[in-house]
């Protein structure tokens, strides 16, 4: 058997990995409530905090949860250049209103009608097929190294991210 080698990295496959999960619904974040410190010191259970890896121009998220079809929840997506040694400001860029379709994943159904409500110049725009399958958000992340999602309306009990580059 030949095996080719990883040469064309512009078509290598991504796979999906786990971003996080949120238990407990959160407001819309203040100016004040916006800066690196406060994020990192917001509590777990509120938000989904990923950090993109070094290279990754755009990616994909796609959600799911421990409810029952027809469930909706409301995810704002804010983005960031920022670190320990370095920190800035997040800014809201989407927000996303999410419906549980009946597709499963594990214990968890996957949600199918994603609603982007999107500022942000290059919104690559959601996926939303509302077929019981599963639906997703795409973004261009414009050099930002992390992206918080927080469910200010919470409908399931648990809500779950997962990304991949694009």
């Amino acid at each position: 058997m030949v095996v080719a080698k990883d040469k064309e990295s512009y078509l290598k496959q991504y796979f999906w990995q786990a971003g996080g999960q949120i238990t407990s619904a959160q407001a819309l974040l203040g100016a004040s409530a916006l800066t690196h410190a406060a994020v990192k010191a917001l509590a777990d259970a509120k938000k989904i905090l990923i950090e993109i890896p070094q290279g990754w121009l755009a990616e994909e998220l796609r959600w799911y949860s421990d409810s029952a079809a027809g469930t909706i929840d409301i995810v704002e997506l804010y983005a960031a250049s920022t670190s320990d040694s370095n920190p800035d400001h997040y800014r809201h860029f989407a927000q996303l209103t999410l419906t549980v379709s009946t597709q499963v994943n594990g214990s968890n159904k996957f949600h199918d009608t994603v609603v982007a409500v999107s500022n942000w110049l290059t919104n690559r725009g959601a996926v939303s097929p509302a077929n019981d399958t599963f639906g997703s958000y795409a973004l261009n992340n414009h050099g930002h190294s992390h992206i918080l999602a927080i469910a200010s309306t919470l409908g399931s009990t648990t809500l779950l991210c997962d990304f991949k580059k694009v």
